[in-house]
This record gives structure tokens, sequence and C-alpha cells, in this order.
């Protein structure tokens, strides 16, 4: 201010001067007005460039952090960074708690430049001014995960009724929010949430690993699955979902009766007069009966055509040869409806093997009976559906086997529903791919061969009733679900009630302890799925793990991106036999509500230690 006095004393003392004192305060206005824009627009150039200093050096100290956990490589690290980009001495590199709140740490970064000042100086004595611009960089612990509720709406994660779940190696995600209550625990390193903060009460707590640090992420998680992402398994999702389309179109084989095409009723021999001369017209020409016994044994020639199958109660009946059984479509009643090809009541009944089946109608075992069909490793089987809807029907406490169909060009294919009643046993093949244009339904012990199954209509174990079965000769031990090396491919068709659960396209119901469910490991071109629900984004069908599951393992992602994902009563979800377990549950919602979980990511599906990210908070 002294100089402008200075100017103004001596245009007062300037008496013989034209210019006036109310001119000259104009004048000092207007280049004080002048400086203040030039040094404004000065300083706000400069603070651009301090803040892209700062945004660098903060981010790279951030990263270095990250990776080494020291505060002076991170800060020696801003420093380094400043000065490459002209600022050497400007910066002041720290490590702080983030402002977000979230309990990350966060790399702050303040840079200052002092800005020479030009015409401004008329107005004060300073020669410089100081910009300054300050960063934060927050290092967020980074890991996969493997509870991820898709949805940005309705409940996100819930856990409740002492609930407890180990991602000790992985996020659980929502795109909600989490909410935890009624003692439920939940041990994790990261929980990520993209709506509001987690809501804890009621006695339940998020504790980290011992040794670690819980770390709270506001941020959203994207599909990591979805078929159209290009992310890791999407390949994998895209393949397998591609086959429902053609799946859906099965229908009942056409065979023609050509050569004879006639039903046989097998009895105690004698009885019905017309057994022997119908085997003979059907292509089998040797019966004999065993009275002793109880026993027909059969041989044919390499390709036979029948009506349909029945048997008496009481008897066996072996079919001796290996070849081609083609089924014509027949009229004969069996479980209250027509269309069943195989109509068995008997005690047993068996087909040999290697052998090609083609069945214009169902099969239904009941009676006491139990019921083989081929033998070796490359049979086919192409089996269309009865009048109720059903491919294969498994009545109450009896058990029937399918044998392997590995050949080169074998299938495995239903029309219609695959259904077993309690305490029975059902064995389904090994082949690569199994289509099942209906449902599987299973009442009792279910095993199924490694490979793909695709399944137009819905997957159920126990859904009113049922349980395990200790008279499965397949696995050798009590069995639930024993499926190793399998995938499953549900498309919601159609869906069935669990346990309460409505709408549920994959069901695990009450009595059901003894499950174990693998996926298939690489280089398999479903590797580490274990199971893929609906696709579009209109079927919401739900799945659900009910009371009673004991002894549920689970290897490989559960992915059920558009459904929740329910467990209730469960006691535990998890895999110890797999050499390399994994369980990631993907759903719109996932809701556990008792019981417990053991979840881990999967590899090559998104899975990967530990890591961090660092993002610019402010």
């Amino acid at each position: 201010m002294r100089n402008l006095f200075a100017i103004l004393r001596k245009l007062r003392a300037d008496t013989g001067g034209s210019i006036s004192i109310l001119a000259a305060f104009v004048l000092v206005g207007t280049i004080g007005v002048s400086a203040l824009a030039l040094e404004y627009g000065h300083g706000l150039l400069q603070k651009t460039e301090n803040q892209r200093a700062a945004d660098l050096a903060a981010y790279g100290g951030a990263l270095v952090y990250g990776s080494t956990s020291s505060s002076s490589d991170a800060t020696s690290a801003a420093n380094n960074i400043a000065a490459l980009n002209g600022l050497s001495g400007d910066a002041t590199p720290s490590v702080v708690s983030s402002p977000t709140g979230d309990g990350n740490n966060a790399v702050k970064v303040t840079v200052t430049s002092n800005v020479p000042l030009l015409l401004a100086r008329v107005l004060t004595t300073s020669t410089t001014l100081p910009v300054s611009a300050t960063t934060y960089a927050e290092i967020k612990s980074d890991a996969p995960g493997c509870v991820i509720a898709l949805s940005g709406s309705g409940s996100g994660v819930t856990m409740d009724g002492g609930t407890s779940v180990t991602a000790a190696n992985c996020a659980v995600a929502s795109n909600q929010s989490v909410h935890l209550s009624g003692g439920a625990a939940l041990v994790a390193q990261n929980v990520d949430y993209g709506g509001a903060a987690p809501d804890i009460r009621g006695g339940a707590a998020i504790t980290p690993p011992t040794g670690d640090t819980l770390h709270m992420n506001h941020v959203t998680t994207p599909d990591p699955l979805a078929p159209a992402s290009g992310s890791p398994g999407s390949t994998e999702v895209t393949n397998a979902i591609a086959r429902i389309t053609s799946v859906s179109s099965i229908t009942s084989p056409s065979v023609s009766p050509g050569t004879g095409g006639i039903d046989v009723y097998f009895d105690y021999g004698g009885k019905k007069s017309t057994t022997a001369s119908s085997l003979n017209s059907d292509g089998c020409p040797t019966a004999t009966f065993n009275s002793a016994a109880k026993t027909w044994t059969v041989s044919c020639g390499s390709t036979v055509t029948f009506g349909n199958i029945s048997l008496q109660g009481g008897l066996t009946v072996n079919f001796t040869t290996a070849g081609t059984y083609n089924f014509a479509p027949s009229s004969v009643v069996c479980n209250s409806t027509t269309g069943y090809s195989i109509c068995n009541t008997g005690t047993a009944l068996s087909f040999a093997g290697p052998s090609t089946f083609a069945l214009a109608g169902g099969i239904y075992n009941t009676g006491g009976a139990s019921l083989s069909l081929g033998s070796g490793s490359t049979n086919s089987y192409n089996i269309g559906k009865a009048g109720d809807g059903n491919s294969i029907n498994v009545g109450t406490s009896k058990i029937m086997t399918f044998a392997n169909a590995t050949g080169n060009g074998d299938t495995f294919q239903t029309a219609g529903n695959i259904t077993s009643g309690g305490g029975s046993c059902l064995a389904l093949p090994v082949a690569a791919e199994h289509d099942i244009n209906g449902s599987i339904d299973a009442s009792g012990g279910l095993v199924l061969g490694s490979g793909i199954y695709t399944i137009n209509g819905y997957f159920a174990l126990g859904a009113s009733s049922g349980g395990d079965v200790s008279n499965c000769p397949t696995s050798g031990t009590t069995t639930g679900l024993s499926a190793l090396d399998v995938t499953l491919v549900i498309a919601g068709a159609s869906t069935v009630t669990c346990n309460g659960v409505a709408t549920s396209a994959f069901c695990l119901g009450a009595g059901y302890s003894t499950v174990d469910l693998t996926a298939p490991s690489s280089p398999s071109s479903t590797a580490s799925l274990a199971v893929i629900g609906p696709q579009s984004s209109s079927n919401t069908a739900a799945a659900a793990f009910t009371t009673g599951a004991t002894n549920t393992q689970i290897s490989g992602a559960f992915y059920f991106p558009n459904g929740p994902v329910t467990m209730s009563g469960a006691a535990a979800l998890h895999d110890t036999i797999d050499t390399s377990p994994c369980l990631e549950l993907v759903g719109s919602q996932v809701t556990l509500g008792g019981g417990a979980a053991d979840a881990s990511t999967c590899v090559g599906l998104g899975g990967g230690s530990l890591g961090t990210t660092v993002s610019l908070v402010q």
C-alpha cells in the first residue's frame, strides 16, 4: 500500500499536471483489477499442474504401499514422482486414514509451489503467491467375491439365525447392502457393499481372520461370470447355456414297428400263451423260463423292436444280447397312464450291453423291482415320455441303473421328466452331455455320472419328502446326491416349491444330509462350474437349501445371477473332499438363515489371492 500512497502524494503535489486525483484512483483500480485477473489465471494454471502432480504422486505412492506396507517406501515414491514432474521438494506425502471412513489407508500428497507476482505487486509487497493442491489415494484390499448378491435392490446379503460364514481369502459382496442379525457371524477380510453401509445388530459380528484387518469397501461388484462380460468363466457359461435351446426341443423318438413292435408280458410261463411267439416276432428267438428261480432268460438278434415290455410281480427277466433295442409306441396302461415302453413291476429286469436304446415311451420301475440298462461304457439312450410326462420313473425303494455312454456318438437324452420315490436309488450314466427336456425330481438317492446335465425344467432333491438312502450299489455308502465332475445347467422353464420356498429352480430339501456335488476340473469346458441357473433376466426362480443338509459339500461356482439363493436350517455348506475345494455363491440376493458355509473362490472363475486396488477418493 505504501506504493499506492506515494503515487497519490506525487499526484497531489503536481499542481501543474492535468491528471486529477480521481483519475489517479481510476488508474490504480484499473491496474489492480488487471493484476488480479492476470495473477488469478496464472495461479489456476499452476494449481492444475500441482493437482496433476499430486494425483500422480499419491497414486504411485499408494501402489507402493499396497505391495510393501511401508510408509517410508510410499512417501519416497511419491516424492520421486513429484520431482519427475518438476516439483522437487514441493510435495508433502504421508500415509493417513482414508477420508471415506471405510477403514482403509490412503496416501495423502500436498503439493505447494510459489507463483511469482507480476502486476499485483502494485498492491502488495509480496513477490510470490503460494498455490496448493491435495490428493488422497485410497489403498483398498482387493479380493474376488465368493459370496455375491448382484442385484442393486432387495435385501442384498442377509445373515441371521446363528448363521456362520467363513470367507477368509475372498470378499462377501453385495450391490445393495449387507445385513447381519440374530447372532450371525461373518469372518472375512473384505466386505463390499454398493448401497447403504452394513447393518449389524442383534449380537451379530463381522470379524477378520486372525492376524488380518477387516476392510469395508463401498464399491459395486460386476457379475464375474456374465456370459457377455468377457470375464473369467464367462466363456464356459456361454457355451453351457447354448445347449438349452436344442434340449428344449427334444421329443420322443419315432420308432417304426417294422418287424416286431409287439407288446410282451412276462409271466410265470404258460399263463400268457403269446409270450414266446411275441418275443420271436420281435426278434428274440430264444426265451427260456426257470420256474425254480422264477427267471426268464432271453436271447435276441442284434437289432430288435418291441412294443411294451411288462413283468408279473416276483419275476426276473434277463436279456443277454448286446445290441439295439427299439420300443415302438404302446397303448398298455402302466402307472395309471399309457405310453410307458418298459413297465417293470417284477423283481429284476436287465439288458446286456453295450447296447443302444431308443424308446418311444418312458420307463417305469416299481413293485420291489430293480432295472439295469446296458453294461460296459459305450451305451446310448434316447428315451421318450409317457402320458404323465415322465421319461424315467422310479418307484419307492427301487433301484435303476444306466451303464455309461462314453463312446463316440453315444447320447443320453430324455423327452420328459426324471422322477424317483423315497428310498429309491437312481444312477444315471457317465456321458459328455445329459440332455433332459424336463425336470429331475428325486426323493431318493441320486447318483449322477460325470458330465454336463442340461435340464430344461428344475432340479430338486426332496422338494416335499424323501432323503438319503443306503441301497445305492454304485456308491457303496449312504447317498443323498453323489455327483462328481458334474455341471448342472438349469433353464428353469418349470419350477417347484421347495419346502415352502416357491418357484425354485434348484432345491435341496429336508432329509438330504449326504450331498456331494463337485464341478469338473480343467480342462473341462465347464471347469469349476457346479450349477448354472436361469440366465433370462425375467426368470427369477430361486435356489433353495433347506432344513437337514448336515453334510452338504459343493465344490465349484453356484451361479444364479437372476434368482435369490437361500439357505435355511442347513448345517453345513462346504467342500472337504475335492483336492482344490472352492464354493462361490452368486445370486441376485443371498439369504443365509441358519447353519454354516465355508466360501472360497474357484481358480479360473475370478479367483486369486488377496491383493490391493488404488483409487483417488478426494
